[in-house]
């Protein structure tokens, strides 16, 4: 029974765990139909300041860029400034996949494609099964990427 509990506790901390490379920076690049588009992350967690319904957002400014990224860190100590970002040769989307009362959810934007001048985007999201141990806290799962114009 004392295994048990230790295992459950160990469980708790691994599943809380703080993911530390929030601000780090990510390139992926994609290779669509010879159309390549890089996406380079610029955050992406399963906590922020984001709440309510989930929601896909192109931003095409840095006042509405700093807006957003305000709400994501307003819970975090010391608070982060945006980053820069060129919007005369970028954009950046964010996808949010809505607030949940426990973890074990995530999405993250796979591809973003430029097809008749409308952009186009593919979004996986994972949820967790019935019977999985999550965290018990609450979670809003976002990822945001800028990409070229």
């Amino acid at each position: 029974m004392k295994q048990l509990a230790i295992l459950m506790l160990a469980l708790f901390f691994i599943a809380c765990k703080k993911d530390d490379n929030t601000n780090k920076i990510s390139e992926q690049t994609e290779n669509n139909n010879n159309n390549e588009i890089t996406l380079t992350t610029l955050s992406e967690n399963d906590y922020s300041g984001l709440s309510g319904e989930s929601f896909n957002l192109i931003i095409q400014t840095q006042q509405e860029l700093d807006s957003i990224w305000t709400i994501i860190y307003a819970n975090t100590l010391p608070s982060t400034d945006s980053p820069e970002v060129d919007f005369d040769k970028e954009l950046v989307l964010i996808a949010f996949m809505g607030t949940f009362p426990t973890g074990g959810y995530s999405i993250k934007i796979t591809e973003v494609k430029l097809e008749d001048g409308v952009y186009n985007y593919n979004i996986l999201t994972s949820s967790p099964d019935t019977n999985s141990v999550v965290t018990n806290a609450f979670t809003a799962p976002y990822h945001l990427v800028r990409f070229s114009r």
